[in-house]
């Protein structure tokens, strides 16, 4: 069967914006496609795989919350995200930014984005 591997994709973002921490299992469930079939359809709307443009979406989430929900502490959006604890959710934060976030919180917008590569 062939698939529209641009339909997919948006279906896919569409559930990675709304929950970025979402499982592949689970999406392809929802969706009702095979992994591969999902990893294609990120591989040639993105260049990515599916694991590194779920961080993409998580990472964008991230900074989203800590630059514009300052009623939010570290810990109630790493939560919100899905994180375990707050340390993970800082060390995710830090492996693709470079800051901690508190740091990102402090320094407002345009840090740290742009040193995430996917």
């Amino acid at each position: 069967m062939a698939y529209n591997h641009l339909q997919i994709f948006q279906k896919l973002d569409a559930i990675l914006s709304s929950t970025p921490r979402s499982r592949l299992s689970d999406i392809t469930h929802t969706l009702r496609v095979e992994r591969h079939t999902i990893g294609k359809a990120v591989r040639e709307s993105t260049g990515l795989s599916f694991r590194q443009y779920r961080d993409h979406k998580l990472l964008e989430c991230s900074l989203r919350l800590l630059k514009h929900e300052g009623g939010l502490s570290e810990k109630e959006i790493a939560v919100k995200l899905g994180f375990s604890a707050s340390p993970s959710f800082s060390r995710f934060v830090k492996r693709h930014c470079g800051q901690a976030p508190t740091l990102i919180r402090e320094n407002g917008a345009g840090t740290g984005e742009n040193r995430h590569k996917g």
